[in-house]
């Protein structure tokens, strides 16, 4: 068992949201930190890209144009 600190103010409501809601403390924030280690299929649903565009990731990979500072700025910055 691991201790942690955390802010009295935040402790206590959520000690009454546990207690208003008849959940112990410790399963509830043990639940919320399970769903920060897997992503559930419906968020992974949710950042997939649609097949149409899944079959286009890659196809710029070699461009650029010298003259075009913009593109060259965009190319950069999401490499």
């Amino acid at each position: 068992m691991s201790t942690i600190t955390i802010n009295s103010d935040i402790y206590q409501k959520a000690e009454r949201y546990a207690k208003l809601n008849n959940i112990n403390l410790s399963h509830l924030i043990e639940k919320f930190l399970m769903k920060l280690q897997t992503p559930s299929a419906k968020d992974n649903a949710a950042l997939a890209l649609p097949d149409h565009l899944e079959k286009l990731a890659g196809c710029l990979s070699d461009v650029s144009d010298d003259d075009d500072e913009k593109l060259n700025h965009l190319l950069e910055k999401y490499k």
